[in-house]
């Protein structure tokens, strides 16, 4: 949620987050008030700091423990949304900030679009006692619940669902050859499911699995990282 909140008073600052905290149940969001606020020069220079070592720590922790050339991860939490619509739940795209903070070139990828019959909401997605990994309940319900949700499938159709290749610092023309082969792989993929190749298909998904478990690797080393060091 984009709360513009730095022209705020203090106290009504602090007034709003404890109400977001206290009476909605929300903390996470309630973080987000209390961060949106002007900046002295001394509080810009001592994150400015803060992040350069941040930045240190994610290449010795990531890029170079796990020797990596690049790391495919998705580019937000939902497929592309309707126009405007972060202007609310900009949040949902710290997998990109994360990776501008950190100074990596990244180029995305779409991969497929958004099909209403295959990405309509299931109560995992809706019901925080039955799935897993939800965050701010505020954030939630702006995108998936009442008459206005954002996320509506019937609305997004066609809209692209896409990843985002990142590279280490200084390696733009990297991510680029690694963009094309990913845009290759992708062609074969689907000219071969359009012929029905089942088994080189199945051998494509295993090797799809393998990326994934590199992924998945690489994002439990990430959340090691965040867990000893935050912004």
């Amino acid at each position: 949620m984009t709360i513009r909140t730095p022209s705020l008073w203090g106290w009504v600052r602090n007034t709003i987050a404890w109400i977001v905290k206290t009476v909605l149940g929300d903390p996470m969001a309630s973080k987000v008030v209390l961060s949106e606020k002007v900046r002295s020069v001394e509080e810009f220079w001592k994150l400015t700091v803060e992040r350069d070592e941040y930045v240190k720590l994610i290449y010795k922790t990531i890029w170079d423990e796990h020797n990596l050339d690049g790391i495919i991860c998705p580019v937000i939490a939902t497929p592309a949304l309707p126009h405007t619509a972060v202007s609310f739940v900009g949040g949902i795209a710290n997998s990109t900030i994360l990776y501008n903070i950190v100074d990596s070139p990244v180029g995305v990828i779409p991969v497929t679009r958004v099909n209403p019959s295959l990405d309509n909401l299931t109560p995992e997605w809706t019901n925080h006692s039955i799935g897993s990994g939800h965050g701010s309940s505020l954030f939630e319900g702006l995108l998936y619940k009442g008459e206005k949700a954002i996320y509506d499938a019937k609305k997004m159709e066609g809209l692209p669902v896409g990843i985002q290749i990142v590279g280490r610092r200084w390696e733009e023309e990297k991510v680029i050859g690694m963009m094309k082969v990913v845009e290759e792989a992708l062609k074969t993929m689907r000219k071969l499911e359009l012929e029905g190749v089942d088994s080189v298909k199945s051998n494509i998904n295993e090797n799809l699995k393998d990326v994934d478990n590199g992924y998945t690797r690489v994002s439990k080393s990430l959340g090691h990282v965040h867990g000893n060091a935050s912004l």
